[in-house]
């Protein structure tokens, strides 16, 4: 993933509120506490014109706790801080375009926690 994108997703998560556990890219430590959230990206496909470059980024977030109707709440913060939030991802070398929820899928449990995917799609463009 773009590391200034990475950087700014971050940011975002972080000021989530309830995330008690914190906010990790690809894997989350072992004995980490609930509720926590693991980000990782899924490739896309640079898209290019005459004049500007384009990036669509996936960003999949992988949300756990052991509370169903809390990790409800921490999804819709979620989906507030970045469903059509373009403004809130800041970046030194490029501008987000469009932020695009995909799917939110679940929660479903695993063993006593419960998991909800919610996967975006990012495009950002080169200044």
């Amino acid at each position: 993933m773009n590391p200034e994108l990475q950087a700014a997703i971050y940011n975002i998560g972080k000021d989530v509120a309830g995330l008690t556990g914190g906010f990790w890219f690809i894997q989350a430590p072992q004995k980490n506490v609930y509720p926590y959230s693991v980000t990782s990206r899924v490739d896309g496909i640079p898209d290019r014109d005459s004049v500007n470059t384009f990036d669509d980024e996936y960003l999949q977030m992988n949300i756990y706790h052991t509370d169903h109707a809390a990790l409800i709440t921490i999804s819709e913060l979620f989906k507030t801080a970045f469903d059509n939030k373009q403004s809130n991802i800041i970046m030194a070398s490029y501008w987000c375009i469009d932020i695009t929820l995909q799917f939110n899928r679940g929660p479903k449990k695993l063993d006593d926690v419960f998991q909800l995917t919610q996967q975006y799609k990012i495009h950002i463009q080169k200044k």
